[in-house]
């Protein structure tokens, strides 16, 4: 565990309804990456996309030792489940492991996934990349070409565009957007401001707020590529 003052922990917003699903703890670009998460996580992602929408980040704190990302972590998944946000986290932060308890099947898959790994992969072997190659449709010139006519006949395209456009749309439907709409929305409800009004709301103190500036002032020196830049 390194104790470079590195590391920054982040959480994640849905714009739809501001609210935080996932805490986490990371360096470098790690907040802004869509690979490498939890099923959840994707599911989330993947609704917002189908709507247009993209996952808002915020920065708790930066320039953090390992050990004191880790501590801070558990203290913001702590403090949300109090207040009974429901997050996609599978643990309680920290080193990964609290509260999460692998089955027989999962270890024995584990083990496997062990032995499979580097050279013992069949997909690895000489033959089988052999094999890949000459059953790969895509290198065929004619298979791509009517694999390309297909996907652009206006037809598809037009089927793709009316699933998500006009009334077909969830979030033009008055069912859905009442759910997110006015008094009812979480925003409006006075429990839910009163929880993150004034003092109560993290980014109204001045220490987080110029943490997280800085945090993304960081990022972006760092030049790592990432969605909604």
């Amino acid at each position: 565990m390194t104790s470079e003052n590195i590391f920054y922990v982040y959480e994640h917003i849905r714009p739809d309804t501001g609210a935080v699903f996932y805490v986490g703890k990371g360096k470098n670009g790690r907040a802004y990456r869509r690979w490498d998460r939890n099923k959840y996580w994707n599911n989330i992602n993947y609704k917002l996309e189908q709507n247009g929408l993209s996952i808002d980040v915020r920065f708790v704190a930066n320039g953090l030792s390992e050990d004191e990302a880790f501590a801070l972590e558990i203290e913001r998944i702590a403090h949300w489940r109090e207040l009974g946000v429901l997050l996609v986290n599978w643990t309680d932060g920290g080193e990964g492991v609290s509260g999460l308890v692998h089955s027989e099947e999962s270890k024995n898959k584990m083990s496997i996934g062990q032995l499979l790994k580097g050279d013992g992969h069949p997909s690895k072997r000489q033959e089988t990349k052999d094999k890949m190659s000459v059953n790969n449709g895509m290198k065929n010139p004619v298979f791509y070409a009517k694999c390309r006519a297909a996907r652009n006949r206006p037809e598809v395209c037009a089927s793709q565009g009316e699933k998500i456009s006009g009334d077909k749309n969830p979030m033009k439907r008055a069912d859905v957007r009442s759910k997110f709409c006015g008094e009812n929305s979480p925003q409006k409800r006075p429990a839910a401001r009163a929880r993150m009004s004034g003092d109560n709301n993290p980014m109204c103190r001045p220490e987080v707020r110029a943490a997280h500036d800085a945090a993304l002032a960081w990022i972006k020196l760092c030049k790592q590529p990432y969605w909604g830049a």
